[in-house]
């Protein structure tokens, strides 16, 4: 498992104990390897939190035996947690100000407890929605996991979800589909679904990200910067 431990994050440890590998970041830098960085938007309640975590960093790992896996957990201050909940999220979790910063190669959002029939009415819609949009314009990739794809075909799609007799499953293609001007989304919403998961355009690159040899961000690390 080509999974970086680049912050003391215990779930870094706690794979290492159940026989994954995890490399340290002064072995990382030895290597010359493709590094990715991957967001990963944690919305699950405080219980679920750190098994979300492995379980999300285990499949990234897997994907890609030939990369270098940067995973970054963050959330949306707005859900509800204990004090111990919150006390976690700040020690180990970036904010979505600095994800934004230094950007991403992929994003990956959790599902989470809802108590409205109108998503647009949590307290969490306008965080999440505002990662969405950002991700939209700015990561290449984005997997959306649960609720989160309701929150997805609700806000780019104006596709609200909506109670079944009984649970359905299927599997359908997807298409692209025309998005609004920037500014227009919320007034303009996308009325043709599904949502495209994965997308192809160019990424905003920053000067900073310049320097670094093959596009990586081992300058940055090396210069003593940390993510």
């Amino acid at each position: 498992m080509p999974i970086v431990a680049h912050s003391d994050l215990p779930t870094f440890e706690r794979l290492r104990q159940e026989g994954e590998a995890i490399l340290e970041p002064s072995r990382a830098l030895q290597q010359d390897i493709r590094e990715l960085h991957i967001g990963l938007l944690n919305m699950m309640p405080d219980a679920a939190l750190a098994a979300t975590e492995r379980q999300f960093f285990r499949l990234v790992g897997e994907s890609n035996q030939i990369a270098q896996f940067y995973v970054h957990p963050f959330t949306v201050p707005q859900l509800p947690r204990s004090d111990e909940g919150r006390a976690y999220t700040e020690r180990y979790y970036e904010s979505f100000e600095q994800i934004r910063r230094e950007g991403l190669d992929a994003l990956i959002i959790t599902g989470a407890n809802v108590t409205q029939p109108n998503l647009a009415a949590e307290p969490f819609w306008e965080p999440l929605i505002e990662v969405i949009d950002w991700a939209y314009n700015n990561v290449t990739s984005t997997l959306c996991s649960c609720l989160a794809t309701h929150a997805v075909m609700q806000f780019l799609h104006d596709k609200k979800r909506y109670r079944l007799p009984a649970k359905r499953w299927c599997v359908s293609s997807s298409c692209r589909a025309p998005h609004p001007p920037a500014g227009k989304r919320r007034e303009h919403a996308i009325r043709r679904a599904p949502f495209p998961l994965q997308r192809n355009q160019p990424r905003t690159v920053r000067t900073s990200r310049l320097a670094c040899v093959g596009g990586k961000r081992r300058c940055r690390r090396a210069s003593g910067g940390q993510r």
